[in-house]
């Protein structure tokens, strides 16, 4: 009986790691979007700012980081 006790709370003890592993990885997917999105804002605020169209913000908010590098090595 004690044999099986010791089993059983050694399940009881994994469950919750498994939850916050699973946890690091749904953070991680949420963090890789939220740096997406934030290089995306960036590069629009950053084009309609030089361009002031609206239609080079659309485009350059979809290269996202590529504009927003671009942008810093390129400043006039």
């Amino acid at each position: 009986m004690n044999e099986n006790r010791g089993t059983s709370s050694f399940y009881l003890s994994a469950a919750p790691l498994a939850m916050v592993f699973s946890y690091a990885k749904v953070s991680e997917k949420r963090s890789a979007s939220g740096f997406y999105l934030f290089g995306a804002s960036l590069a629009m605020v950053l084009s309609y700012n030089k361009w002031h169209k609206i239609e080079w913000a659309i485009f350059h908010g979809i290269f996202s980081w590529f504009y927003v590098i671009y942008f810093w090595i390129r400043q006039d």
